[in-house]
């Protein structure tokens, strides 16, 4: 709806987790770890075009490590998230071409190495923008146990020139 983009999310700052520096792409990236470390499955989430240190991210990835799973929660922009603010959406072509999905699933095969190196089950949680990313990294063929995709930002793919369509059947 109308001014619905500018309206704040709800803030969470009960986060129990670390933050742990992992290479990722040969880049150092925050990255954000909850929940026993003994898990037999690990989550990896990837979410939106926000950063990981705003909004609910974190309250998410602590809500599944409640419940025993392993979440890792990496800063997939590299520290250079949009901001919630009037026009964003006008910024979005030129933020996307700042943060290829190519880059981004070299990243994600790094961390899901990482993971599955440890010995646990990856599943994967994608919001909005990442929902779109893990469906390039299943294009890939990056190896996953279970891959849940939030709000599908298909139109990304379209608005790089490309058809979602061929996408979703790769």
């Amino acid at each position: 709806p109308e001014g619905s983009h500018v309206l704040p999310a709800s803030a969470y700052t009960d986060a129990k987790g670390v933050l742990e520096m992992w290479t990722l792409d040969g880049k150092q990236i925050e990255t954000y770890v909850v929940g026993p470390a003994d898990s037999k499955m690990t989550v990896v989430f990837v979410g939106d075009i926000f950063s990981i240190h705003k909004n609910r991210v974190k309250g998410l990835a602590d809500f599944l490590a409640a419940k025993n799973y392993r979440v890792v929660v990496p800063d997939w922009h590299k520290g250079d998230s949009m901001v919630l603010e009037p026009g964003f959406m006008e910024k979005i072509p030129a933020w996307l071409g700042e943060h290829p999905f190519s880059e981004v699933v070299k990243m994600a095969e790094d961390c899901f190495k990482q993971v599955s190196g440890e010995g646990k089950k990856l599943a994967t949680v994608g919001f909005c923008w990442g929902t779109w990313i893990l469906y390039h990294c299943q294009k890939a063929g990056l190896g996953m146990d279970g891959c849940v995709c939030l709000h599908p930002s298909l139109v990304v793919e379209d608005m790089q020139g490309r058809n979602h369509s061929d996408l979703l059947k790769a």
